[in-house]
């Protein structure tokens, strides 16, 4: 379903000549339906390669294919559609839209992808806001909602389209340890029901066990080492 071959990002270095790379992945293959944990320590390029995969930001060298498509040769415009139809991102911060309300926030998601006829949107966005346990909330803006229940719309959102693949870039780094746990055991769980693929990006190895697969990225020369391990039972 996605597979990423000589990835490669540098950037211009100041004060010389060489450029900076900050990611060299040889190769990366993620299933349909596949939930793999990322791993490595800031700065080993784990952000970077969300980007790349999520179309944001390009890579220096290499190909990445989703759904047998050739990210490279899309457009700008043809990105941000493909992004909002096939992608699912959770940022840590939530990336809510702070005048609208949770139910809205999932609707703007859906009409900007065309994803759903616009007589389904509506059903939709309600159906996914109590699956993660927030009907009561719809029409709270994120102001009103405590981090837990932020995150849980943003995952809701990032549902909306029904995605090939989910992208979770530190998902549960502004949660206390009560709410990590109930996040990541909803977001799995959904995602499972919904044979949706998930790239869970960490820092904390205390959540692999979430996953299983376990992907690492080491610091400086950003080596893909794969292999794990851990298969988890709900």
């Amino acid at each position: 379903m996605l597979d990423l071959m000589n990835i490669t990002k540098s950037y211009a270095a100041v004060n010389t000549k060489a450029p900076l790379t900050v990611l060299n992945l040889p190769h990366l293959s993620i299933k349909a339906g596949e939930k793999a944990t990322l791993t490595g320590p800031s700065g080993s390029g784990k952000s970077t390669l969300l980007n790349m995969i999520a179309g944001i930001i390009r890579p220096s060298t290499g190909s990445i294919t989703l759904l047998e498509t050739d990210l490279a040769k899309l457009s700008e415009q043809q990105m941000d559609t493909f992004r909002a139809r096939h992608i699912g991102y959770i940022h840590q911060s939530f990336h809510l839209l702070p005048g609208y309300t949770a139910l809205e926030n999932i609707l703007i998601a859906m009409r900007f992808a065309n994803s759903h006829k616009s007589n389904q949107q509506l059903p939709r966005a309600k159906e996914l806001l109590s699956r993660v346990g927030l009907e009561h909330r719809n029409n709270h803006k994120p102001s009103q909602l405590s981090s837990g229940e932020q995150q849980r719309v943003a995952i809701a959102r990032a549902l909306a389209n029904q995605p090939s693949i989910i992208l979770a870039d530190e998902p549960t780094a502004s949660l206390d340890v009560a709410n990590r746990e109930k996040v990541l055991t909803l977001l799995i769980e959904i995602c499972s029901d919904l044979q949706t693929a998930l790239l869970l990006c960490t820092h904390d190895l205390s959540l692999v066990k979430y996953t299983n697969r376990t992907i690492q990225l080491h610091e400086g020369s950003s080596l893909l080492e794969k292999e794990k391990l851990t298969h988890v039972s709900y």
